[in-house]
């Protein structure tokens, strides 16, 4: 990672992280020197965490994969040569996003820990996805430069910082790099260890080969660097009879791949659907990967076919209004034009302040509550914490946070923001009040939750047990195509009006509110009109408790009680 390419924010990070957290008015260039210095005295492949560094899991996830966008856009048009500014920009930026991740330590006892190493794993995956894509680029790149003719003037690379321009009569390209030893590289196999597949393992090889203009010869010379256990072990019982790498890769897939490898890789092709934080990119990039494991060639329209039914539900939902679709590239150029809208949609609205509203009033918008679902969220406020205060909210002294403070706990604050006289749960910023809607000339409440992707306006019955998808709802689910399993195992139900109801059967489906995730058996029952209606297992899978007079609902975050 080269300091001469990070902006301010990614420098302050990379500072602080090795302890430095003060720097007032301090020059990118001077902050750059300071990296410089900080990473001579770093041992290599190691990753620099100080001890007072205190991550915000929610905040680094977030900066992460707004960068991770940045760079799939810039990769995109990128066309350089690996020594190209651009490039080293392109490097140093995967560089950090590496180390910023890999610091993430997501403890078992933090709030939706499955949801933010979901979020940390696919973040990962795209920043490989990333590599790849750029070392090829940059090898597509040198391999043009090297069969060009006729050309007068080409960059010689040499050891400096600089490239030198010289004249050379020659058509041929002489390119001195700084090898990395195959040793270095970081990639074995261990039979017995979970980690790289068979296949993942050799496909890693061959791109780092290529990158780094690695013969074949010399990575046979190499095996050894790169199996470990009873691979090593193997390798060495075989190895008089391996005359070159090719034979070696053969031996290798016979010894290691299952028998029916490539039937239960087709299986695991048609069942992997797209994640709910996966981007439209890594999600067809996993899927190019898997396909060329197979081997053979897959056609153009079988592709099409899975990769059309195992997107995310918003983007089949889009593809109804589409035409023919005719090759693959087609159809992600469409989803990531769609994962852009969807993202733009998504991005809060915010209106301008007093001073500059009382420029043009009558055009600056009106500043008052909406009446729009979800709409009146409460923000935290922008100055209650920053990632560089180190200043405790028990004891208010600097240079540590509460969790370390030794004093006796003095006042009562929020947890999340550090609000005085309230706790995290009474907090008007961070208790997580949303508003209970109410339709006209209906005074039942209703509450905004998403499925698959789609927005259902949910009635609030504390009378109903069950959660219940009506008619109209489960009309939603049939026009996406969802492969939706029906268990029989009720038949009936008796409605508010006494009424008794076949039920078409219950389904099991992911209902969101908020950032909240929760999987809930919903009877299907087709004599009822509502889209949904939200029973007291949904209240309680959500710990949430609603307040019909206050027309607002708060998560309950208090310890749960089993019944016996």
């Amino acid at each position: 990672m080269d300091p001469q390419y990070l902006k301010r924010d990614e420098l302050e990070y990379e500072l602080s992280v090795r302890g430095i957290t003060e720097f007032g008015a301090e020059t990118l260039r001077s902050m750059r020197r300071l990296l410089k210095d900080k990473q001579k005295n770093e041992g290599f492949g190691k990753i620099a965490c100080h001890n007072s560094f205190d991550p915000e899991i929610g905040k680094e996830i977030d900066i992460c994969n707004k960068k991770v966008v940045d760079l799939e856009r810039l990769l995109e048009t990128f066309q350089g040569g690996a020594e190209s500014e651009e490039a080293k920009y392109i490097f140093s930026v995967l560089q950090h996003l590496y180390g910023r991740l890999n610091r993430l330590h997501i403890d078992d006892d933090i709030e939706d820990a499955e949801t933010w190493r979901d979020c940390k794993n696919n973040l990962l995956r795209q920043l490989e996805s990333l590599e790849t894509t750029m070392d090829r680029k940059c090898f597509s790149f040198r391999s043009f430069a090297s069969s060009s003719q006729g050309r007068n003037n080409v960059y010689l690379e040499d050891n400096q910082d600089q490239s030198t321009m010289l004249p050379v009569s020659t058509s041929t390209v002489v390119i001195h790099q700084n090898r990395t030893p195959v040793s270095q590289w970081g990639i074995t196999f261990d039979a017995k260890k979970t980690g790289l597949s068979v296949s993942a393992f050799l496909e890693k090889i061959e791109t780092y080969r290529v990158a780094r203009n690695v013969s074949e010869e010399e990575l046979k010379n190499s095996i050894i660097d790169l199996l470990k256990g009873d691979a090593l072990i193997w390798y060495t019982s075989i190895r008089s009879q391996v005359d070159s790498w090719h034979t070696f890769v053969n031996w290798f897939k016979e010894e290691y791949l299952p028998h029916d490898h490539h039937e239960k890789l087709w299986e695991m092709i048609r069942a992997r659907n797209q994640n709910q934080n996966e981007s439209i990119g890594t999600y067809f990039a996993c899927m190019t990967n898997l396909f060329n494991r197979l081997g053979n060639p897959v056609s153009e329209q079988e592709k099409l076919y899975i990769l059309k039914r195992n997107i995310l539900p918003y983007y089949i939902h889009q593809l109804g209004s589409q035409g023919e679709i005719n090759s693959v590239d087609e159809l992600r150029k469409l989803c990531k034009k769609w994962e852009i809208n969807r993202e733009i949609a998504s991005r809060p609205r915010s209106t301008l302040n007093a001073n500059i509203s009382a420029l043009e009033p009558d055009l600056a918008g009106n500043p008052g509550p909406f009446n729009f679902i979800n709409r009146n969220r409460t923000a935290v406020p922008v100055n209650s914490v920053t990632s560089n205060d180190k200043t405790c909210w028990n004891c208010n002294e600097l240079g540590h946070r509460f969790q370390n403070c030794r004093k006796k706990r003095e006042r009562k604050f929020c947890f999340r923001c550090g609000k005085a006289g309230v706790t995290r749960y009474t907090c008007s910023s961070c208790s997580k009040n949303a508003p209970v809607s109410r339709r006209e000339g209906d005074p039942r409440p209703y509450l905004t939750v998403e499925i698959y992707g789609l927005t259902f306006v949910g009635l609030l019955d504390s009378g109903a047990s069950r959660t219940v998808i009506g008619s109209s709802g489960w009309a939603k689910f049939q026009e996406l195509k969802l492969d939706l399993k029906l268990e029989k195992n009720v038949s009936a139900i008796t409605v508010a009006n006494g009424s008794s109801c076949d039920v078409l059967g219950v389904v099991q489906l992911p209902i969101k509110l908020d950032n909240k995730i929760r999987l809930i058996k919903a009877v299907v029952v087709l004599g009822i009109s509502d889209n949904i209606i939200l029973g007291v297992d949904f209240w309680k899978d959500m710990n949430i408790l609603p307040s019909l007079t206050n027309n607002s609902y708060t998560f309950d975050e208090s310890p749960q009680i089993n019944s016996m």
